[in-house]
């Protein structure tokens, strides 16, 4: 369980990042400006960079927030199915719900290149969403891995 000031600040982080996503809708993220961010969110400037680096930081978390999601449902859409079929068929939910709620997370993903990171520079966050996109993966060869072990797919 968290304590009182963990809570305080994941409600503060969860504010500012709220207020970011609906500006990079609205603006662009090129266009939204740190100001504009704190203005929307109610929270100075300094408050703004007492959780975050930067705006990139923030939409960093903006898109593990997206993956960590992902994660999630596409696991129960797995735990919750027995056979090939209804599964493929819930992850595929499970994407089209990703693309519809999340999408700068998935915008940012479908940018993304493995081959631009020099590991040794990525940030925490960075590192996070390199895994969570792996686990992701992972999670859909088994699928795929299961339904050619059960003769369903080639």
């Amino acid at each position: 369980m968290t304590n009182k000031k963990e809570a305080v600040c994941a409600l503060h982080k969860d504010q500012i990042m709220k207020a970011s996503e609906k500006l990079f809708t609205e603006k662009g993220y090129d266009q939204t400006t740190i100001d504009e961010i704190s203005k929307k969110s109610e929270y100075s400037r300094r408050t703004i960079y007492v959780y975050y680096e930067s705006k990139k930081d923030i939409l960093d978390h903006i898109v593990e927030k997206g993956l960590i999601k992902l994660k999630t449902d596409i696991e129960e859409a797995i735990s919750l199915n027995s056979d090939f079929i209804s599964t493929y068929q819930a992850i595929f939910q499970v994407m089209n719900k990703y693309q519809k709620e999340t999408p700068h997370s998935v915008e940012n993903v479908n940018h993304a290149s493995s081959s631009k990171f020099d590991i040794t520079l990525l940030s925490n966050v960075e590192k996070r969403i390199l895994q969570l996109g792996s686990d992701i993966n992972s999670k859909s060869s088994e699928l795929i891995e299961k339904g050619k072990e059960n003769g369903v797919i080639r």
